[in-house]
This record gives structure tokens, C-alpha cells and sequence, in this order.
């Protein structure tokens, strides 16, 4: 497979000015460094009169909020279809994720059937479902308590940790089950399952990963690894990560509480230095 003819990075986006910060930091470092390599890399954002592909952007004639995010990565795909119709790969990411070029590479390079493949970071399960059930409704209450003025902090931190909250809760409560799925931070789709997500409206209105979940039928080929910067990380032993790295570790992802300091990150860990300094134990 060609990285530069067969496959597409489509990076979920918004129109929003607010996440202008993490678009201008990957534009900066890691999209810079896969469209240098002739990779085909675009954000994808809703909220246009038509569909169509300008420079490193796909607009799109879709809802640019959480509740459209399924609609909006079908509209993309169909769009780089329409413009790329050899496109064998695409790998969704979003605004948080960083990504070691040459790792990613190697990694796509390792993949077999790559037009039937379904894989990915993290992992979800069948009680995901029932929180996206309730996810709309708490996005609704966000809207309503910023309408009413309440103070902008107050309400994400809010929204963010209740959002933590009830997915920790529902994870204790899991103790086995034979639904799983890859994580929207990060996963690859084949030409194949691509076909048949575009062409599915049955889950239109759930979170894009869980709907690719459902829409194949079928749980992931296998998980890939990802690094998480969250406030309460932990630094591992040099001897971890560089196994994870021979392993072909690429994705790292910034979920701290604070997005000024995930932004920052972003641009932060384009150094390998600096980046292995703050994943690994200072005394390792």
C-alpha cells in the first residue's frame, strides 16, 4: 500500500474560533510533517451550503456540533471519495492527538487487508450505549446553564466531570461483556467498511465511533496503543516506553483539564526530547 496515494487522515474539527489554538499546533508540527511526506491530511468541520475540499479543510454541509458528529465524518468520507476515489485507508483523529510521523507510518505499512480493517486506540464497550443515551441530554444542560449566564469555567468543569464521572461508573460496572469498540480519538477504517458506514443511517445520532462500531458489526480487528497526557498521568519507565516505541507507539493524546495546557502540548512534544522527558521517569 502507498501512505501517499491509498490513504486519508481526516482530523474531526470544528468552525468553532475556540479550537483555533489546536488547529494552528498541528498544523504547526505533525500535520506539517504528513502532508511533507505527500499523506493526504485534512480537518473536517459542518456548517457549510455544500460540500468541498479547500487547502488542508473539508467543509461540510452537515451539523458542526457533538450531537452531528456521525453525520458529519459520513459526509467527509463520502466528499474524500468523491475527491480521492482510490482511497484504500482512512484514520479518523480529533484536535487532542498528536502523532509521530514516522511511527504511524510504519505502523499503517504493518497492517494487512487494509481495505477490510477496523482498528484502533482505546476501548469502549456495551455500556458506552447507555451513556450515549444520556450524552445529548447533558450537552442540552450545558447549553441551557451558558444561555442563563452561569459562568463559563463553572460550566465545563462541570460538564467535563460529570461526563467523567458516569463513563467511570459505568466501567466499574462492566464486568464482562463481547462489545468493544475504538476509541474516535484515533482509528482506522477500510474502503470496505467506509462503503457501508456511508451508505447507514440507522445511528445517525450517536457519537461517530460507536455508530462505526455498529454499522460493521463486529468488535475491532485489534487495539493500538496511545499515550494519554491527562492531570493526573504518570510517568513510566524508559525501558516501557521504549518497547511501546519499538512496538510503534505514535498517537498521543491531551486530556488534561485545562485545554490552554493541552494546546501548549501539542507544539511541546514535536521535540523527541522534550517529549520523552515528560512521558518517562525522570530518575528511569
Amino acid at each position: 500500500m502507498s501512505v501517499s496515494e491509498d490513504l486519508v487522515v481526516l482530523i474531526l474539527s470544528t468552525s468553532s474560533e475556540q479550537y483555533d489554538s489546536f488547529k494552528l499546533a498541528q498544523r504547526k508540527t505533525w500535520v506539517k510533517d504528513m502532508r511533507a511526506k505527500g499523506i493526504k491530511c485534512f480537518f473536517y468541520h459542518g456548517g457549510e451550503s455544500h460540500n468541498f475540499i479547500d487547502d488542508d479543510t473539508i467543509y461540510l454541509n452537515s451539523p458542526d456540533d457533538l450531537g452531528g458528529t456521525s453525520k458529519k465524518l459520513k459526509s467527509a468520507l463520502s466528499t474524500v471519495l468523491d475527491y480521492y476515489p482510490e482511497t484504500k485507508l482512512v484514520y479518523r483523529t480529533n484536535l487532542s492527538t498528536y502523532i509521530d510521523v514516522n511511527k504511524f507510518i510504519n505502523a499503517v505499512n504493518s497492517i494487512k487487508s487494509v481495505e477490510k480493517i477496523y482498528c484502533g486506540s482505546g476501548s469502549g464497550n456495551i455500556f458506552n450505549l447507555f451513556f450515549e443515551k444520556i450524552y445529548f441530554h447533558i450537552i442540552k444542560a450545558q447549553g441551557f446553564l451558558t444561555k442563563i449566564n452561569l459562568d463559563g469555567k463553572l460550566t465545563s468543569f462541570l460538564f467535563v466531570n460529570f461526563n467523567s464521572f458516569i463513563r467511570r461508573l459505568l466501567l466499574k460496572l462492566n464486568k464482562s461483556n463481547n462489545f468493544s469498540f475504538c476509541s474516535g480519538s484515533g482509528l482506522f477504517i477500510g474502503r470496505d467498511e467506509i462503503t457501508s458506514i456511508i451508505q447507514d443511517i440507522k445511528y445517525d445520532k450517536l457519537i461517530d465511533d460507536v455508530m462505526i462500531r455498529l454499522v460493521i458489526d463486529r468488535n475491532p480487528d485489534f487495539f493500538i496503543d496511545r499515550f494519554d497526557f491527562t492531570s493526573k498521568f504518570k510517568p513510566i519507565h524508559i525501558s516501557e516506553y521504549e518497547d511501546r516505541l519499538d512496538n510503534n507507539l505514535f498517537q498521543y493524546r491531551m486530556k488534561t483539564q485545562n485545554r490552554n495546557i493541552d494546546a501548549q502540548l501539542l507544539y511541546a512534544i514535536d521535540c523527541k526530547f522534550i517529549r520523552k522527558k515528560l512521558v518517562t521517569k525522570i530518575n528511569s
